[in-house]
């Protein structure tokens, strides 16, 4: 794949300016004002170059031209990622990384000096850094400081004599990787003193950082780009650290500057930054670079015409309903602390927009049948590569085109474009529509079994949250399909009792089949399948039909040990880690289950207990590789939090076990309250140390474990009967829930293509809209039902309740307060999914400022997942 130079200036100004294989790019401007770019060795020259007359372009590469047309003696050839700067005396200074020629594996970094920037440049005799024994050096970089003072800065390319794994670095032990600083004589070319180490990777950095670019701001301020993890994988980034000085201390940001996904590009890496600091350069991969050598003809997709329904007639609709709902939800009798005279209305500015009284609906959009082109078409897939880490369990390899996949795997293809239209609205619109017509037509009409078919539905419901149109029966229903097909297609069985028999059915063995076992898609798909349905059967309380058994350990564990795509070693740990929160779900339910009887309340607690223990096994034994991916990262740190539900009573329990514990006001573990306050809170700041285009990418199962956490970080804000103890201040100010939702709500504003200053309902309302909206009314509920707890209810001594003392009590009743859900505003009920039917959750503690009980009412709150999936318009 080729890596395309691009250019960036803001974060709306990223197009290739150099749409070919020019990879590690540098940028320099001479002396008349011109710009040169340098790459690394391609298209049979040592050093490449392309000329602008402004930074923007046009560029132009000097097809032909080699900077550096002789190597010197010490090197064998393989010149890497050059960069050029200017000696005190005018001399054009070429840095660059070269083969040792007596190692042969590792590289030595090199001079050159010219009259010109352009070239050509005369290699220096010797290497002026050559740390063979630590596995040499790589990727040099020029930095001149204020005070005139010259440096260089290079990586020690320690994971070229690691011992194995994702760029050679990611089995233990792992060898260091550092950023080295070597001052240099005004020259450019003379070492001073000895170079020292800046920064070395990190738990999050995967096996290796490297392509270091120092500049400094006005401010006075050291930043230093570098790239993380490993190049050949979408994990692939550009990030940054800063400092006060150019020795350090440096800190790394909380999150990449860029990431795979950010505006579809493909593990962007090797930045350089313009010498005043407004401009960078990168390359990354992009199906752009393909698209000149394809043709039209090749690919075709005629969409339907389709009707986008009024925004407005949707919510009246939701709105006439869920008047009926909340009605029935809020009939409670049972006093409350809050005064009578609440406003019912929030008081920030966090408001959905209402219709206003007297305008007319406006009309439904109709989409006018077209043609999807091919370039459009590889966008989408180019968009999609970048949300495959989110859910690694259904991989399109970066070679393929649409072309191919149309060919060989259409359905998969087709959902692939579905799920990255998201941000068009119209354009998602009519493939969603195709994709459910298709799916009907081959699945349902003709009884087709194939892989292509499977493959496709996991990845629509991987982020059904994302769907404007999404409804709880839908996703269910499309998750039973997903799991009857894998089912029929043998990929529940050992290979050996289906061998022989596949032929004489209906099942199409293309793709499900490698050699004499099932294939690496195929066992992905089967690990996907039950990953999605233990989690779309957790969020909306169904069961799960398909158990974690020895077959797909079995699997994951193939997959790690030979990996044919570097996600495939995370796989295994996303599996265990849904299979410990099932256990914990089952602990809660009046069955036997896993040799616990588990209507009794100590054997549920017992249980509860061996699962921390088989989480504990379960993160000792996840490798460098698994850790070093977002998804097991959340998972891992939404696991804690899961299994202290229990004690929180967030999720819904046996009958049995609530009398139990509302007879047992001392039950609740402060101890384990405080785990579970710590499990959200870093939950929390590691899902906003990630880059905000990450958001869109979230699937439905990391999507509901985000609205698990807010909901137990909000229960833990207010006083909890079953643990007087519990001191909520301490949650409230280690953990703010307010600045959490603040910082959530600004990155999904910034990704949403409804303008913040729009008024009204939105024409085309899209997810990220709808979820801040959402998040930003949980925010308004949380401020004002603080700003209402009587002071002297508890009375706090040392971190524990001593005294209790009454509230004011009007005996009136708070319709908002004695429905339970922290989500629910009456303002916002047109927007919202109500509560599915026969659905109860044990809520004691929700939404009361005093921590009393709410009543002998269940409200409806597990199906919180249908409040941030947002069904807003109906079928």
């Amino acid at each position: 794949m080729p890596a395309n130079l691009f250019h960036r200036e803001s974060d709306t100004d990223d197009v290739p300016v150099i749409d070919q294989n020019f990879p590690d790019p540098a940028i320099f401007q001479d002396g008349n004002g011109s710009y040169y770019a340098y790459a690394t060795n391609g298209n049979g020259v040592n050093v490449q170059t392309a000329s602008a007359p402004a930074l923007t372009g046009p560029w132009t590469v000097l097809s032909g031209w080699d900077a550096m047309p002789n190597l010197p003696a010490w090197t064998s050839g393989a010149v890497w990622a050059p960069d050029v700067t200017q000696a005190a005396d005018g001399t054009y200074v070429l840095y660059f990384s070269a083969t040792d020629s007596a190692s042969s594996a590792q590289h030595c970094v090199g001079t050159a000096t010219s009259t010109s920037a352009k070239g050509p440049f005369t290699a220096a005799a010797t290497a002026v850094a050559c740390p063979i024994d630590q596995g040499g050096a790589i990727d040099p970089s020029a930095f001149i400081d204020d005070d005139g003072t010259y440096y260089l800065v290079y990586k020690v390319d320690g994971n070229s004599i690691g011992h194995g794994g994702t760029c050679g670095n990611t089995v233990d032990p792992i060898v260091s990787t550092p950023i080295m600083l070597q001052q240099m004589e005004n020259d450019a070319v003379t070492p001073v003193g000895s170079p020292v180490q800046i920064l070395d990777r990190g738990q999050y950095d995967g096996p290796l950082i490297e392509a270091p670019d120092i500049i400094r701001s006005s401010a006075g301020t050291y930043i230093l780009f570098f790239s993380s993890n490993c190049y050949s994988t979408t994990l692939y980034d550009v990030s940054y650290a800063t400092a006060s000085a150019v020795t350090g201390p440096w800190t790394k940001s909380s999150a990449p500057l860029l990431v795979t996904g950010d505006y579809n590009l493909t593990s962007p890496g090797g930045a350089s930054a313009s010498l005043d600091g407004t401009a960078i350069v990168f390359h990354a991969n992009c199906d752009a670079g393909s698209r000149a050598k394809t043709n039209d003809c090749d690919f075709r997709l005629n969409l339907p015409t389709t009707v986008l329904p009024s925004a407005d007639d949707a919510l009246a609709a939701l709105q006439k309903r869920h008047e009926l709902r909340f009605e029935q939800a809020c009939s409670s009798d049972h006093p409350t602390l809050l005064s009578s005279s609440e406003s019912s209305e929030p008081h920030g500015n966090n408001r959905l927009p209402e219709k206003p009284v007297g305008r007319t609906a406006s009309p439904s959009q109709m989409i006018s049948q077209r043609t999807l082109p091919l370039d459009r078409a590889q966008l989408l897939l180019c968009k999609f590569h970048g949300m495959c880490p989110s859910f690694p369990f259904v991989v399109i390899p970066m070679d393929a085109t649409v072309q191919n996949l149309s060919r060989h795997s259409p359905f998969l293809l087709l959902a692939a474009m579905t799920v990255a239209s998201m941000v068009d609205i119209p354009l998602h619109h009519q493939l969603d529509h195709e994709f459910r017509r298709v799916l009907g037509s081959k699945l349902i009409v003709e009884g087709q079994k194939n892989l292509d078919l499977l493959q496709g539905l996991l990845v629509y419901i991987t982020w059904f949250p994302n769907y404007l149109r999404t409804r709880c029966q839908q996703v269910t229903m499309y998750m039973n399909l997903a799991v009857t097909l894998s089912s029929e297609l043998g990929l529940d069985r050992p290979w050996q009792e289906l061998e022989g028999n596949l032929a004489v059915t209906s099942i199409q063995t293309e793709a499900l089949v490698h050699g004499e076992n099932f294939s690496r898609a195929s066992q992905r798909a089967y690990l996907g399948s039950y990953y999605l349905s233990t989690g779309i059967s957790t969020q909306f309380e169904k069961v799960n039909v398909l158990e974690c058994g020895d077959l797909m350990e079995k699997y994951g564990r193939m997959l790690a040990e030979n990996p044919e795509f570097p996600s495939d070693v995370s796989l295994l740990a996303l599996v265990q880690a849904q299979n410990v929160e099932e256990k914990v779900r089952n602990s809660l339910r009046p069955q036997k289950r896993f040799g616990y009887n588990l209507e009794e309340p100590f054997e549920a607690e017992k249980h509860v207990r061996d699962c921390e223990i088989e989480a504990e096994q379960w993160r000792a034994g996840l490798s460098k590789d698994a850790q070093s991916f977002p998804a097991v990262v959340l998972a891992e740190r939404f696991m804690s939090a899961k299994i202290h539900t229990y004690d929180m009573t967030i999720v819904r329990l046996p009958q049995k076990v609530r009398s139990w514990l509302s007879a047992s006001p001392g039950y609740m573990s402060l101890k384990h309250i405080l785990t579970s306050l710590e499990a959200v809170k870093k939950f929390s700041e590691y899902l906003l140390s990630i880059s905000a285009p990450f958001f869109l990418n979230l699937t439905a199962v990391q999507w509901g474990h985000a609205v698990q956490v807010l909901i137990i970080l909000f229960k833990l804000s207010f006083p909890i009967q079953s643990c007087p103890g519990w001191n909520p201040r301490v949650a409230r100010e280690s953990a703010p829930l307010c600045m959490y939702l603040d910082a959530i709500c600004y990155r999904l504003q910034n990704l949403s293509s409804v303008s913040v200053d729009e008024v009204g309902v939105p024409k085309n309302p899209d997810a990220p809209f709808i979820f801040k909206t959402v998040l930003a009314q949980l925010k308004d509920t949380f401020e004002r039902r603080v700003s209402q707890i009587p002071s002297r209810i508890f009375d706090y001594d040392e971190g524990g309740v001593v005294g209790i003392f009454a509230g004011p009590d009007t005996g009136s009743v708070s319709k908002r307060s004695s429905h339970g859900c922290p989500m629910f505003e009456p303002s916002i009920s047109g927007y919202l999914k109500s509560w599915q039917e026969g659905g109860a959750s044990n809520d004691r503690d929700m939404g009361r400022p005093d921590g009393k009980p709410q009543g002998s009412t269940v409200p409806v709150y597990h199906d919180i997942w249908a409040t941030m999936t947002m069904t807003w318009a109906s079928e």
